[in-house]
């Protein structure tokens, strides 16, 4: 397991690109892949954000690559990373649900559809009947809970952000026990952009424009969560968490 570390600021952000190579997520009804949607989004995002803030930013894959759950967090923890940011875009049996919403890791489920987002967003990697799985999750849950509340705190911003610039329906944040969340060293969040399932929205994620706005957004919600740990007083005890 990784030691938690005290955290000085946020210097380095690893955005995570869901999916790749074989495994292309969501694939919409025109055939927009969800791979490709967020390479596209976290390359602009990570510009972005070398571009505007003080921070150096690494991609967990730059190509179209295949890549393992825990090798993207373990390339976050490298890295010493203080922010993991990783991007998803959304998929329902239907064609009405609509919206962004953004989870933290939790052994249990904020409700049925964030169990059954983690679910199928698991079944990309090896956590997926792996018996060892809920027992590591278990130990992570149970020795860095003091990321979790750092974590609620940036996923709040990401909403905030995303919902009050391009007026998409809230959908919260939720928690889910998300595999490519578990033994990150550092607050971490998924964030599900919107739905490949529903026509309009798909049309939306294709946009160039569109594209743009989201990683405003989530580049507004960084700084913001940049500020306000960097604002603090410096924490000492090892914990990287202040009262």
């Amino acid at each position: 397991m990784v030691p938690p570390r005290q955290r000085q600021g946020i210097r380095t952000i690893v955005i995570d690109p869901g999916h790749g190579g074989s495994e292309t997520g969501a694939i919409g009804a025109s055939g927009t892949e969800e791979k490709d949607l967020t390479l596209a989004i976290a390359r602009s995002l990570a510009r972005a954000l070398e571009r505007r803030l003080p921070v150096k930013v690494v991609l967990t894959r730059s190509e179209d690559l295949q890549m393992s759950l825990d090798d993207r967090t373990a390339l976050a923890n490298q890295n010493k990373a203080d922010l993991f940011v990783s991007l998803h875009v959304n998929s329902s049996y239907g064609s009405s649900a609509q919206g962004a919403e953004t989870y933290i890791l939790s052994t249990e489920a904020s409700d049925e559809r964030a169990a059954d987002a983690a679910a199928a967003e698991n079944q990309s990697g090896e956590g997926d009947g792996d018996p060892l799985y809920d027992l590591q999750l278990i130990l992570w849950d149970l020795s860095q809970t003091h990321h979790l509340s750092e974590s609620l705190r940036f996923a709040t911003l990401v909403q905030e952000e995303l919902n009050s610039a391009l007026e998409l329906r809230d959908r919260g944040v939720k928690q889910a026990p998300f595999r490519v969340l578990m033994g990150a060293a550092m607050p971490a969040v998924l964030v599900e952009l919107g739905f490949l399932s529903n026509p309009t929205e798909e049309k939306h994620l294709e946009s160039l424009d569109y594209q743009n706005q989201l990683v405003d957004s989530l580049v507004r919600a960084i700084a913001r969560y940049k500020t306000l740990v960097e604002s603090r007083p410096e924490d000492r005890s090892g914990t990287g968490d202040t009262p």
